[in-house]
């Protein structure tokens, strides 16, 4: 992503005033300068600014010597009791701690100046704290408080009537909306921010600002618009001379080339773009932009549109390994876990498409690894608590294994006069018939939690039954084979469970990793559903995010079918939100199942869609439009339900 976080040297100049004398000297002749300086110098105010000064010039260098020194500056100032010298030297120190990556001591020492700037009402050094805070959280991902702290320090630029810098920070604050993915919130920012930089004509930040804008834009799906705004950036970097923006932009217009399935003009952009990486030496982003292409070469193959012989099919995957390999070298190096994850997944597609799975199941493998290591904070929590529920679970089987140790002592003397090979007869019968015990009931929970949710399960142990619920809002998600009758009359049994046995594994694997809630399959029709049986606020955008992840799959699959010269199933996914009743039915082989008119209707959704995409309602709609590329279908008629709005998500 494209930043204009340059904040350390806008920060600094407020803290505090360097000497004049050392003004016009730079690098190692200021550093002598100041060091003969210190040599001599009293115990008093004019010693801390040196030190102060000095840090700062290893700031850039030595940033470990800087850190020292700014100790110092601290140490002498506590001494004298000067809040100013604290101060600035707490901020700094902060500011270095954040580039040494210790965003612990950072907080503490930005925080301490913060105080003491505001015991001394010095307001341009309050904001300044702030923007510093605001950066480390940022760092740490926190993005909560990194907002929170950009708030306080923007309300302090306003009341001071501080234009640049109510532009560039309210440009920061649009960063942050836009990895929190709120785009709408971060245009807003924008748009405040680029109202300013026109007014004032800073060409620099309007550069930087512009190209988020496009980022923003590409992020809603407007690609277009997305470009409009990429080469109004593209031609103030040129104007500016700023090569580093000018590459990140060039690569940005690639990659929204390649959304566009303009693939030629995607590739010759992200060329042109890593090209100049390469003369800046930029590792982060020839790490990207190797993804980029990539990913580009990988996606004109897979485009049903396209028409390449088998040799420039073959040409493009190649290119695409090539690049998609250094890329991987190259993340590891910077140790770069997203660049990683994703050229991964590119990588293994490629092989895939080549027909050479040997290669490409690895790295399928490694992808799965970083994506599950980071997948989200809620199945961190579900880990911690499975570990705990083990953690009591061996307890349990502890405090068994002692209970029968204490029964096979009382069994030794009750039988101790019984022939010896008689009492090993009788204890080891006692302990395989509690270890057979243990094992059926292991088997019965394994069963119970394959056919009933973990929640629904442990009502129906506790209570012998489990009640039916009323779920205000839940997305589900029907699947559906195109032509599966004609199909099948041209397989034979084997295959035909085969092939659906492989492709329904792969969905509930899908659905697990998205938390969704698989409900039944019928025929070759797959149902599922987010938000139940524990209701939650993301499963809207869970199951449109298992929904695009079978697309893929199915799209790999029908290519590696093709290859093989075998038939293949096309596949239609709906998707569609509202209220349901969930609960258990039958006696014998009870199920969890879900009835209302929200399941009819989701299954209209599949039935009105077409080969290949994604039909979601408006319901549905309106709950993931900022998250997700929908394409908008104007109203089609729905069997049973009329004209309905419907979208694909692209």
């Amino acid at each position: 992503m494209k930043t204009q976080l340059k904040l350390l040297l806008l920060s600094l100049a407020f803290m505090g005033q360097l000497n004049t004398v050392f003004a016009k000297k730079h690098g190692q002749e200021a550093i002598d300068s100041l060091l003969r300086e210190l040599a001599t110098a009293k115990e008093d105010t004019n010693k801390v600014n040196t030190l102060y000064s000095l840090s700062i010039n290893y700031l850039e260098i030595n940033p470990g010597e800087a850190a020292q020194r700014l100790q110092q500056t601290i140490d002498l100032a506590t001494k004298l009791g000067w809040d100013n010298g604290m101060a600035k030297g707490n901020l700094v120190l902060g500011v270095v701690n954040r580039r040494m990556g210790d965003f612990k001591q950072a907080k503490e020492h930005i925080n301490r100046g913060l105080q003491l700037y505001t015991k001394l009402g010095d307001k341009k050094n309050i904001a300044a704290a702030y923007i510093n805070l605001a950066n480390v959280y940022a760092d740490d991902g926190d993005n909560p408080h990194a907002l929170g702290s950009y708030f306080k320090a923007l309300k302090i630029y306003e009341e001071l009537d501080d234009k640049l810098s109510i532009a560039r920070y309210s440009g920061n604050i649009g960063l942050i909306y836009s990895n929190l993915e709120n785009e709408d919130k971060a245009l807003e920012y924008y748009f405040k921010a680029l109202k300013i930089y026109e007014e004032t004509g800073d060409k620099h930040g309007l550069g930087a600002l512009l190209g988020n804008i496009g980022l923003a834009c590409m992020h809603k799906g407007e690609y277009n618009k997305a470009l409009e705004y990429y080469f109004k950036a593209v031609k103030i970097d040129e104007e500016e001379q700023d090569r580093h923006d000018q590459a990140i932009t060039t690569g940005n217009i690639g990659h929204t080339y390649v959304k566009l399935r303009d693939y030629a003009r995607g590739i010759a952009y992200i060329e042109q773009a890593l090209k100049m990486d390469e003369e800046l030496e930029d590792k982060n982003f020839i790490a990207m932009n190797l993804q980029y292409l990539g990913e580009a070469y990988v996606s004109s193959v897979q485009d049903s549109n396209s028409r390449f012989t088998t040799g420039e099919r073959n040409m493009r995957l190649g290119k695409a390994i090539a690049a998609l390999h250094r890329g991987i070298e190259i993340s590891r190096e910077i140790e770069l876990p997203d660049g990683l994850q994703n050229c991964y997944a590119h990588i293994a597609a490629a092989y895939r498409l080549l027909g050479d799975y040997k290669h490409a199941m690895p790295y399928m493998d490694s992808f799965y690894a970083i994506r599950d290591s980071t997948y989200s904070n809620d199945n961190k929590v579900k880990l911690a608590n499975l570990a705990t529920k083990r953690e009591e679970e061996l307890k349990e089987k502890q405090i068994a294994l002692n209970k029968l140790a204490m029964e096979k002592k009382r069994d030794e003397r009750i039988f101790f006069g019984i022939g010896s090979g008689l009492l090993l007869v009788i204890i080891s019968g006692l302990f395989f018939s509690r270890r057979a015990v243990q094992k059926e009931k292991d088997i019965s929970e394994n069963l119970l939690l394959n056919i009933l949710p973990e929640e629904v399960a442990e009502e129906l142990k506790e209570k012998g039954s489990a009640d039916a619920k009323m779920i205000d809002e839940v997305t589900v998600l029907f699947t559906d084979f195109k032509g599966f009758t004609q199909l099948s009359e041209k397989l034979s049994p084997q295959e035909l469970v085969a092939e659906i046995n492989a492709c329904f594994s792969e969905f509930d694997h899908i659905m697990y990793r998205h938390s969704v809630e698989k409900i039944k399959t019928i025929g070759d029709a797959y149902m599922a559903a987010g938000g139940l049986p524990t209701p939650n606020s993301t499963h809207a955008a869970d199951v449109v995010k298992a929904a695009i992840e079978i697309q893929q799959y199915m799209h790999r699959h029908k290519a590696e079918r093709q290859a093989e010269g075998k038939l293949f199933f096309e596949i239609r996914i709906g998707v569609h939100t509202g209220p349901v009743v969930a609960g258990i039915v039958g006696i014998k082989k009870f199920q969890y199942d879900i009835w209302g008119d929200t399941v009819n209707t989701a299954s209209r959704m599949e039935s009105s869609g077409a080969p290949g995409e994604i039909n979601i309602s408006q319901a549905t709609y309106e709950l993931v439009k900022d998250k997700f590329t929908c394409v908008y279908r104007g109203e089609v008629a729905a069997k049973n339900k009329g004209m309905m709005k419907m979208y694909f998500v692209r």
